[in-house]
């Protein structure tokens, strides 16, 4: 199938961030240009023959790097001149091999199908060198990106995809090594962006080599997933959504800046009745006795009911050092009035043994679990009332 150049909505090439793959890029290149004749390759700082093998091949636009500045780095560079050149979308594979040419066929055909998707592979893994430890890395990938999205993917990490270029023009993309391919896909799904996944074979030719390094490139990957995973546990979807479309992109940096704290705190204001659950669940556990584990607790729930983490999380710091003692001579008198029934006699005994220390704990305890859902509730009754004003006053927030 010969891509159709010839529409205006639909004029895709093919970009391959290539390092040091003398002995496949040449094949990969020739059977790239039989299914979609406009390739251009970046060459990423080769320190083998690449670069002549790429000097002698025809009809092709190479680009390079002077050293290597990683894969993500040289497809942004790839994608930055499909778009200068008019290319609408931009198909990738990897330079070593392991992607077939002969599936780009299913990858026109769903991009023409729905042009603004970005399209997937993906790999069958059944077949191949180190099988398992192939599917254990693809799950632990999928994982995380369906933790970050809530959607499920099949293969979070393969490089075979073709990407609406403008689409990808207007996310907020800052990786640049082999962590690019999955911050693209995780901000491609808060961005609204239509996912295709579509399966693809993958082959294991002599020679065929992962330029992958467990350590460093682990490094990589981790600390992309924990940006990803901050922004997600931090940002309601609509303001995901909103920066990921290029809404704020115009902006200056301190007026951006503005916009998005205006969104994190108008996304969990939005309904009354959501924001008076962020401020009285982090009310309530911010008061509870699980000294140390009350942000952490607090960030999870409210990830689990799908509140503003932010909020939650803000509520949750009601224990701090001036409001600590109150907090403490609070809960002793609760707990003490539940008890015994009267508010008397709760000063401290002339010599205090063990048993009046575990009586004195116990009153506590039960009375910081009292305080803690009491002052919730009332938090959560003044924040609903709060956010009614609001609503009133603003009429909400839009993007």
């Amino acid at each position: 199938m010969e891509a159709q150049s010839s529409s205006a909505s639909f004029r895709p090439c093919a970009v391959l961030a290539v390092y040091n793959a003398a002995s496949s890029i040449e094949a990969v290149v020739r059977q790239t240009r039989r299914v979609l004749p406009s390739v251009i390759v970046v060459d990423d700082g080769s320190t083998d023959a690449t670069p002549a093998v790429l000097a002698a091949l025809d009809g092709i636009t190479v680009l390079a790097h002077p050293t290597n500045r990683g894969k993500g780095a040289a497809l942004a560079a790839g994608f930055a001149a499909a778009r200068l050149a008019g290319f609408t979308h931009a198909i990738t594979l990897d330079a070593d091999g392991q992607h077939l040419p002969d599936d780009l066929p299913k990858f026109l055909q769903a991009i023409q199908a729905n042009p603004h998707a970005l399209v997937v592979g993906v790999r069958d893994l059944r077949r191949g060198r180190r099988p398992l430890r192939r599917r254990l890395l693809r799950a632990h990938f999928n994982f995380w990106a369906r933790f970050e999205t809530g959607r499920r993917f099949h293969d979070a990490q393969t490089g075979f995809r073709a990407y609406p270029l403008a689409a990808v023009d207007a996310m907020d993309l800052h990786a640049r090594r082999f962590d690019f391919e999955t911050e693209v896909l995780v901000k491609a799904a808060w961005s609204g962006l239509p996912i295709i996944e579509v399966p693809i074979a993958v082959d294991d030719p002599p020679g065929c080599r992962s330029h992958f390094r467990r350590f460093r490139d682990g490094a990589w990957m981790a600390r992309i997933h924990a940006l990803l995973l901050a922004q997600r546990l931090v940002m309601p979807i609509p303001l995901l959504e909103a920066i990921h479309r290029g809404a704020f992109a115009e902006l200056p940096p301190g007026q951006k800046f503005r916009q998005v704290l205006r969104g994190i705190v108008a996304g969990g204001c939005s309904r009354p009745a959501t924001f008076a659950a962020c401020v009285g669940l982090g009310v309530c556990f911010g008061i509870l006795p699980i000294w140390g584990l009350q942000m952490l607790t607090v960030a999870a729930l409210a990830h689990r009911l799908h509140l503003n983490r932010l909020l939650a999380v803000a509520a949750s710091n009601i224990s701090l050092p001036v409001t600590i003692p109150f907090i403490l001579y609070a809960s002793l008198v609760a707990g003490h009035l539940i008890m015994t029934g009267r508010l008397h006699g709760l000063g401290w005994r002339n010599s205090l043994n063990l048993t009046g220390a575990f009586h004195y704990g116990l009153e506590y305890l039960v009375g910081a679990v009292v305080l803690a859902i009491t002052a919730g509730l009332a938090a959560a009754a003044a924040a609903y009332l709060s956010a009614r004003v609001l609503l009133a006053l603003h009429k909400g927030w839009r993007p």
